[in-house]
């Protein structure tokens, strides 16, 4: 009998997949081509924004900016108001250039040239902002209209601000 036990066939074992090598497997190969994978960027692709083309017929303003240049006396009042090489007297005479220059480029399409004020350190802000309404407009001689002056007006750092 023993020849018969032998010699019988067994039934088939279900045979059971490994699912835990098949993930092994499957995040190596993730893996894999993560470390072999070379992102190249895609040539000829650039965001450039260029601006519009200027026409022959229209004025190109190539004056550099005229600087202002604000003083401070003791205690941060104002001392003098340069004007390139010149000292004014007042802010009256500073609108006053301002509108004489406005006024030679009145009926051209040529703006302004950008204004600079290069204030003191300790000059005291009330004066910074008596310049600014001194070269961005002025009262009409009706007494109730508003006259635009100068549209570019920037601040450049303070003189003397290490203390």
């Amino acid at each position: 009998m023993l020849l018969f036990a032998l010699a019988r066939p067994r039934a088939p074992e279900a045979q059971r997949l490994g699912l835990a090598p098949m993930i092994d497997v499957t995040f190596q190969i993730l893996v894999f081509f993560l470390l072999t994978l070379r992102v190249m960027r895609p040539e000829g692709d650039f965001d450039v924004r260029m601006p519009p083309r200027a026409s022959a017929s229209e004025p190109v303003a190539t004056d550099l900016p005229v600087v202002i240049g604000l003083r401070a006396g003791p205690g941060g009042r104002l001392a003098s108001i340069q004007w390139g090489d010149s000292t004014l007297s007042d802010f009256r005479e500073l609108r006053r250039r301002v509108r004489d220059l406005s006024a030679a480029r009145h009926g051209t399409d040529v703006p302004l040239p950008p204004l600079e004020l290069e204030c003191d350190y300790q000059l005291r802000y009330e004066y910074v902002v008596d310049a600014l309404t001194a070269v961005t407009a002025h009262v009409g001689d009706d007494g109730r209209t508003i006259v635009r002056l100068a549209e570019d007006v920037r601040l450049r750092p303070p003189r003397g601000g290490e203390e």
